[in-house]
């Protein structure tokens, strides 16, 4: 989302396997695909693609998707490195706590490639009207 913030166009691509010898060479036209539409019909300012590729199987599509309310249950687990000095490793498991049928988790379990258009703006605009009607400010 860096780069999105200092205003450069984006997409992020990334492939479910994570075999240093996974062969990738059946995402070339779904890569191009992508890129060819960006360029010809550009996203708005602001906007990222984040589109994911499953990692088994022939690719059904690609889905237009939102993104599912999932999160990172992390762990830290405490390691000794060779030298006998303690360190922490990250560790932990994704939680999808989604169960839409028009979610990015969905569309790579079912087979497909999920693309989600990404804005970096945190504000909450639908808080707007209740703070504003039920506050003392």
């Amino acid at each position: 989302m860096g780069l999105i913030i200092e205003g450069i166009p984006s997409i992020g691509f990334s492939f479910c396997n994570y075999d240093s010898n996974a062969d990738m060479e059946h995402l070339k036209p779904w890569l191009e695909k992508v890129i060819k539409q960006v360029f010809l019909k550009p996203l708005a300012k602001g906007v990222a693609l984040n589109v994911n590729f499953p990692a088994k199987g022939e690719i059904k599509g690609l889905k237009l998707c939102r993104q599912a309310n999932a999160k990172w249950q992390e762990v830290f687990e405490q390691r000794e490195d060779p030298y006998g000095k303690k360190y922490f490793w990250l560790a932990g498991d994704f939680v999808n706590l989604d169960d839409a049928t028009d979610t990015d988790e969905w569309a790579i379990k079912n087979g497909y490639a999920s693309m989600v258009p990404c804005k970096y703006d945190l504000t909450s605009y639908d808080s707007f009207s209740q703070i504003a009607e039920e506050w003392d400010l």
